[in-house]
């Protein structure tokens, strides 16, 4: 349902905050990744989030009493919200060091409506492309992200916040730019699973505050993917790995001799390969994300050797 919507109004028009929280995100066996946080507990029993999938949409409330809302409408409610102007633009630069994982965020927040309302911005990240279980109660919900033995390609899922879930006070009054800067270190791993440091997404968000469905609204928001340092010009690129699925032996295409590449397995951990230019072979059957870094960008994708 998030992809659709993902799709629908384009993925630079949408923050998608994937919470593993509940019943369905305890782990069912020995294995199974725990995507749950702290962070993500905390907004779950603040705002009183009862079954999933389920959440708000701007923490707007749509008419009714309650802004946590089934699944099944967060496509019409997003549609409504695109429509609506807001009262503040917001942007941020995300620098990673990926050798000593530290980030650096720079955010910017600029008025064009002031108000007289108390504001708060708060900073948070993201890991997309995690390969791992899923539990479904419906088989037609983002049928194209399960792999043939039951593993689930994760989107967007929840990390943590940089700050806190409240966030940092900000002067809704301002008339010039209002700037933050925040430095974090990214954990190699939460919960024993691994932190991918190539696969980061990182977003602002201002809000009036953590209160209730009558004064909780998300006034506007921003998202970056990871930049690396020292690279001087920044795209997400795009990889081919063919073929796919291939035998251990494929081609990367779109690889520059200078990238570096890393392959992880299901559980985060990096595997093994050989490479000759833009040839890779893997020595063992299973299904791999594979992250690429150079002086043209980073990208990511899944591939399966049999």
């Amino acid at each position: 349902m998030t992809n659709t919507i993902g799709d629908n109004l384009g993925e630079e028009n949408v923050l998608i905050i994937a919470y593993h929280i509940g019943g369905l995100a305890t782990p069912q066996s020995a294995g199974d990744p725990d995507f749950r946080t702290p962070d993500g507990d905390q907004m779950r029993n603040h705002f009183n989030v009862a079954g999933t999938p389920s959440g708000p949409v701007n923490r707007s409330s749509f008419g009714t009493s309650n802004f946590i809302v089934n699944a099944n409408n967060w496509s019409s409610n997003c549609t409504s919200e695109v429509a609506n102007t807001a009262n503040a633009n917001v942007a941020l630069d995300v620098a990673i060091d990926h050798n000593t994982r530290e980030v650096t965020i720079n955010t910017e927040v600029f008025y064009t409506t002031n108000s007289a309302n108390t504001h708060y911005l708060t900073v948070g990240y993201l890991e997309e492309g995690i390969i791992a279980s899923q539990i479904s109660y419906n088989s037609t919900w983002n049928s194209d992200y399960f792999y043939p033995n039951g593993d689930y390609y994760h989107r967007h899922v929840f990390r943590g916040f940089i700050n806190s879930a409240e966030g940092d006070v900000i002067d809704a009054n301002a008339t010039a730019i209002i700037s933050n800067d925040y430095t974090f270190t990214v954990p190699t791993d939460i919960n024993g699973q691994p932190v991918n440091i190539y696969s980061l997404e990182f977003f602002a968000i201002v809000h009036e505050g953590l209160n209730d469905s009558a004064d909780s609204e998300i006034i506007n928001a921003a998202k970056s993917t990871d930049s690396f340092v020292n690279i001087t010009e920044f795209e997400k690129r795009e990889l081919i790995v063919a073929p796919n699925p291939n035998n251990g032996s494929f081609v990367i295409n779109g690889l520059e001799d200078s990238d570096v590449v890393m392959i992880n397995d299901l559980s985060g951990r990096t595997v093994d390969f050989i490479r000759e230019g833009n040839r890779v072979e893997v020595a063992t059957s299973g299904f791999y994300l594979l992250n690429v870094a150079g002086d043209k960008g980073s990208g990511n994708l899944a591939f399966t050797a049999k």
